[in-house]
């Protein structure tokens, strides 16, 4: 082959696995900054698109629209209030998407998850225990904990050819770097 031929060609590297040996998880957020708000008044924006039920112990997220929230050492359950659910948006419907239609852009002020710096992300095999111990540790001001996004969901999102909201899944297996690829 000529150097000519090789500029043409073009390579993918792709990784084929049963659906059902796919596990996917919850991609977790823990925010820096309340973007000057005192905690009272963070709890009281929240309440204008959850449900917010405070609990006496570590809150793991139940299904679908329902989040934990750890903050200021407590656990809360947040469930997104109907009227914001948008089911005939495949992306819009998505938690990770609805988190920060409802929270990051207009209460902290955070419009773009891939470039500001007070957004982190824990993947949800850490647990709900790494989100406590962020804000425990003043890491974190607030942390949130999602519903992990279902295969159909997943699915529906690559079917309308939309993307997914940055970091919204913990996908194992994962793929090494350096993988051998045999020619079939």
């Amino acid at each position: 082959m000529d150097t000519t031929e090789m500029k043409t060609l073009t390579t993918v590297m792709a990784f084929y696995i049963a659906e059902s040996k796919l596990r996917i998880f919850s991609y977790n957020r823990t925010i820096t900054s309340l973007n000057d708000l005192r905690p009272e008044e963070f709890l009281l924006q929240i309440k204008k698109s959850f449900t917010l039920t405070k609990t006496k112990e570590e809150y793991h997220p139940k299904g679908l629209h329902n989040l934990s929230m750890y903050f200021d050492e407590s656990w809360y359950s947040l469930t997104i209030k109907d009227k914001f659910i948008d089911t005939d948006n495949p992306v819009g419907c998505l938690d990770a998407q609805l988190l920060s239609d409802l929270v990051f852009s207009p209460i902290l002020g955070i419009n773009d998850l891939k470039t500001d710096n007070r957004v982190n992300f824990i993947e949800g095999t850490k647990g709900m225990k790494a989100l406590q111990e962020s804000v425990d540790n003043n890491a974190s001001k607030v942390a949130f904990g999602l519903f992990p996004v279902s295969i159909d969901q997943l699915k529906r999102v690559a079917d309308t050819n939309n993307i997914m909201p940055p970091k919204s899944t913990w996908i194992e297996p994962k793929i090494r770097s350096g993988l051998t690829i045999f020619e079939f």
